[in-house]
């Protein structure tokens, strides 16, 4: 199912689940399996596999100096990545530059492909909260990244695992 695309987990996952079927394959059909804490084990309290949890990047607003301009500035990974977004004057939200630590800082603002109109509306809406709300955020800087990724350096964005988001 997973490789027919019907569902489109994280390479963890499809990790796991190649792991875990291989695992239950061996084991007795009669076989009891507990499930205890993100883990799953035999009868015996054997360990068989652990589920991998994705704790997921967390986002933060922050600023930048006045020489690097854009409207909203997102960071993650403590810092080490920062996302930089324009708004049109068509309400529609543009990721124009990216700086990753080791690679330096990524502007491609006239190369820049925007966020549908209702995903900017969202974002627009939830980027003016004081908290922000993780999975939402998450969510759209995944589509701004993916639409803009021949914009980026893979190397970069592979390293900090953005593409998985």
């Amino acid at each position: 199912m997973q490789d027919e695309g019907i569902t489109n987990p994280s390479k963890k996952i499809k990790e796991f689940t190649k792991n875990f079927v291989e695992k239950l394959s061996k084991m007795q059909m009669d076989e009891e399996i507990i499930f205890e804490n993100n883990s799953f084990f035999d009868s015996k309290r054997n360990l068989i596999i652990e589920i991998p949890i994705d704790r997921g990047i967390i986002f933060f607003k922050t600023t930048m100096p006045i020489t690097r301009k854009a409207d909203y500035y997102l960071g993650c990974l403590d810092g080490s990545v920062f996302l930089d977004f324009d708004v049109s004057d068509e309400n529609l939200v543009f990721l124009i530059r990216t700086s990753f630590d080791g690679y330096g800082c990524c502007d491609f603002k006239e190369n820049s492909k925007p966020l549908s109109v209702e995903d900017s509306k969202i974002f627009i809406q939830f980027i003016n909260h004081d908290e922000l709300f993780q999975n939402i955020i998450r969510s759209l800087v995944k589509k701004a990244i993916e639409i803009n990724k021949e914009n980026i350096w893979i190397d970069a964005l592979n390293e900090y695992e953005l593409l998985e988001l």
